[in-house]
């Protein structure tokens, strides 16, 4: 059986640099009033802050990513603001949150909490040596609902779920948006699982401020035969000296056969026009990516970090399609830096 994961994290295009710098201030949609500790970062990177007790905020972007502006706060709708709509200067309004997710009415649910919380461990943590190390702090946050008449677990939470990843030594908070489990039933009657769909937002700090050897040789170890090393493997025109192998329809093919490129100003377009490839890693992991095409043809886009995007534009299944948070490196993370 084959499962497909997409773990979709938003984020846009943007052709126009940002500054070094950004600030801002967050306020009370309501009242007008300054909001101190709300957190302000950029989606999937280490690049982030608190706001003051002015609600006053400052952001150093020397790191550039092609990713939108998240800010959120306890009780309040979290908001983004895309990367071309950045300035240096930024007045942040926050409206509070009218409906709590737990006031959702709901149909009868006869899975047991226990069930269902094992089971989202699973698909969102993942089952990899790394999840064995990783713990989430507020599960008692974490809403859970299996529907028997469409057989999908589903999950929510008000607050950022608080994952501590010791193996490569990030915590991670992350704003779930949305979360699916779909399941089938086999022919001999077990349920299996079809399919894992994940969207929210991620901010990644370092668990220590002294990154051991062994958490950036870990790191590096997840960076290997990720998805985000083989984006920019392609981009770079580097499939082969980075130990990627590409094949269409089982047999071994010319790395670039089904892909055209084209790079301007730090960004590659890439389009395809065959529905999947199967990639070999190393010459022992195997992985398919899948495409959406339209008319017979796909494009997506990827950044010089290895970023791509539309992210519904690709899924994985085979070894990729099991990289979950255990795995996840932050958007900004670079090989030649020990972060």
């Amino acid at each position: 059986m084959k499962k497909c994961f997409i773990l979709f994290t938003l984020f846009f295009i943007s052709f126009i640099n940002y500054a070094q710098t950004i600030s801002g201030t967050i306020y009370n949609k309501t009242t007008n009033e300054v909001l101190p500790g709300a957190s302000i970062y950029l989606n999937g990177t280490t690049i982030g802050d608190v706001s003051d007790f002015n609600g006053y905020f400052e952001l150093n972007l020397a790191k550039i990513t092609n990713t939108p502006l998240i800010i959120s706060y306890t009780g309040f709708k979290t908001i983004l603001i895309a990367s071309k709509d950045l300035s240096k200067k930024l007045k942040i309004y926050l409206e509070e949150e009218t409906q709590q997710l737990n006031e959702v009415i709901i149909s009868p649910d006869k899975w047991s909490r226990k069930k269902k919380l094992q089971i989202f461990k699973n698909e969102f943590l993942g089952t990899s040596e790394n999840a064995k190390y990783c713990t989430i702090e507020n599960e008692k946050d974490i809403q859970l609902m299996y529907n028997d008449a469409t057989k999908t677990l589903s999950a929510y939470c008000n607050q950022p779920i608080i994952i501590k990843n010791k193996f490569l030594g990030y915590q991670i908070n992350y704003n779930l948006t949305e979360f699916e489990v779909k399941f089938h039933t086999s022919l001999n009657g077990f349920r299996l699982i079809k399919s894992v769909y994940n969207e929210g937002y991620s901010f990644f700090k370092n668990l220590r401020k002294k990154v051991t050897s062994k958490t950036i040789k870990n790191r590096k170890k997840a960076y290997n035969g990720s998805s985000i090393h083989f984006m920019k493997s392609l981009a770079n025109k580097r499939l082969t000296e980075n130990k990627f192998e590409i094949y269409y329809k089982s047999w071994p093919t010319l790395p670039y056969k089904y892909f055209t490129l084209h790079t301007q100003n730090g960004l590659t377009k890439v389009n395809v026009n065959v529905e999947s490839l199967d990639i070999l890693y190393n010459k022992t992991d195997q992985s398919k990516i899948q495409f959406q095409l339209k008319n017979g043809s796909g494009v997506f886009y990827i950044d010089k970090n290895g970023n791509h995007t539309p992210l519904k534009a690709i899924s994985w299944a085979g070894n990729l399609s099991l990289k979950r948070i255990s795995d996840m490196l932050p958007l900004d993370y670079d090989l030649t830096k020990k972060q």
